[in-house]
């Protein structure tokens, strides 16, 4: 798991578009759910504008889209198309 980790992120912050690819179809396509946290979170930290929209998009379909200033309470209800501003 380890390797597999460190491979993710320096994939997702050091090679660009090839690298979000590659771990975005990790993300999609594999079956440990540790893995896919870790690789969500390697994608975070790309520079690519793709990563940060796919991270987005993913955390507001499971739900898990929250910033260091929103609570809970604050988020919209599941299903809902509220758009958040993160400040």
């Amino acid at each position: 798991m380890r390797l597999r980790k460190q491979t993710a992120f320096w994939l997702s912050s050091a090679r660009g578009t090839n690298g979000f690819q590659a771990v975005s179809k990790a993300v999609r396509n594999d079956n440990d759910e540790r893995f896919r946290a870790e690789a969500m979170f390697a994608l975070s930290v790309s520079r690519e504008g793709e990563a940060i929209v796919f991270v987005a998009l993913a955390s507001l379909a499971d739900g898990t889209l929250r910033t260091p200033v929103q609570r809970p309470e604050d988020r919209p209800p599941a299903g809902s198309h509220e758009f958040l501003l993160i400040r």
